[in-house]
């Protein structure tokens, strides 16, 4: 067997790491420092600092902590226990499954976090993040690391991807339906004016994307200078040089810019389809706020519109005799945007006529007058 990268490793390590490795029982074999529970436990430390602060400026943030860290407590150590046979069979079935329970639960988080909701946001959120998640994770594993789906590197860089694609989406549809909810007159206002719904909501998109999208630039701003992201970190503890994990991060922090793009831009999509139907109307009557409803609803309300849209799907198809009805849920946006136009000319309002008694209305007045 070739032991070069072994040798390599024991190389790199520094003397005292060397000298731990052969005396201290707290080493692994591949010269990692053992954590015991004990000194995880001293940890409270810096979480009672938080809790402080909390309490003592009334942000009513404590029993959030709260839930946070024991839930990451369990499920990081659920983690750990469960990824063992998983990476250690390497089975892709069970890989794939792993994956689709990550996407799950990403869009269960991402879909609980806006302030208002709608009935399919959770569907808007699962397919945002698996559609980003899936073109980046063929193309990394196809191309850059042809490696196919390798638990060992799949299920870490899968989960980053996801992570980073979830905060991107929460962000985004939140900017979306709290302006279309609490300040909608502009886009009211260029909907009476004609324009179309993807012209009329045009500015929240870009507003939205970019906030989904400035987490992801910051990070890439300081990688390296300010900040040693978690990957590398990780790699450098587990004894890998730091040009290879260097490496591996440039593959995942440009990973990540690629699926917070494409997330972000799907989401914003799927929010304003749903949310401006196809006679460009803004539909207030769907969102509702999240103080009504938990995740279990949400999730819920999101299965029951989309078992709804197939049967209304299915009962326009057995009328027309196409499995493609035009008005199931409306008509995807054209290039050119015929279909919004009127027919004839005598459907057509003169918006000029419109524009003019606007800047009449405001109009200066002379010196005459």
């Amino acid at each position: 067997m070739d032991n070069r990268g072994g040798e390599e490793m024991i190389r790199f390590m520094p003397p005292s790491v060397l000298h731990l490795h052969d005396t201290s029982e707290h080493v692994t074999d591949n010269g990692v420092v053992e954590l015991s529970y004990g000194q995880l436990a001293t940890l409270v430390l810096s979480l009672s600092v938080v809790l402080i602060v909390g309490y003592r400026l009334s942000l009513e943030i404590e029993k959030q902590l709260i839930v946070g860290a024991i839930r990451c407590f369990i499920q990081l150590s659920a983690l750990g226990l469960i990824l063992v046979p998983i990476i250690k069979h390497n089975y892709s079935p069970l890989v794939l499954f792993y994956i689709m329970l990550m996407l799950f639960v990403a869009a269960v988080e991402a879909s609980s976090r806006p302030t208002y909701a709608f009935d399919s946001l959770f569907l808007v959120c699962f397919v945002s993040i698996a559609t980003a998640v899936t073109t980046l994770a063929l193309f990394t594993f196809t191309i850059v690391l042809p490696i196919g789906l390798d638990a060992q590197y799949a299920i870490p860089i899968i989960g980053m991807i996801t992570g980073n694609a979830m905060s991107a989406v929460s962000v985004t549809i939140s900017n979306i339906v709290n302006n279309l909810a609490e300040h909608k007159q502009d886009v009211e206002l260029l909907l009476a004016l004609g324009a179309t719904r993807w012209e009329a909501a045009m500015s929240v998109i870009k507003s939205s994307i970019k906030l989904g999208l400035t987490p992801m630039l910051n990070m890439m701003n300081v990688t390296g200078l300010v900040a040693i992201p978690g990957m590398m970190t990780g790699q450098i503890i587990g004894g890998t040089p730091p040009s290879t994990a260097a490496k591996y991060q440039l593959v995942i922090m440009y990973v990540i810019a690629g699926s917070a793009t494409i997330s972000t831009l799907t989401a914003s999509f799927l929010t304003v389809r749903a949310l401006i139907d196809h006679e460009h109307r803004i539909q207030n009557e769907k969102l509702y706020h999240r103080d009504h409803v938990n995740r279990i609803e949400t999730v819920l309300r999101s299965v029951r519109y989309l078992s709804t849209f197939f049967w209304n799907w299915r009962s326009q198809s057995l009328q027309t005799g196409s499995p493609f009805p035009s008005h199931v849920h409306g008509p995807l946006p054209s290039l050119d945007q015929t279909d919004f136009l009127p027919k004839n000319e005598e459907q057509a309002p003169n918006y000029g006529s419109i524009q003019t008694e606007v800047r009449d209305e405001v109009r200066p007045p002379s010196p005459q007058e």
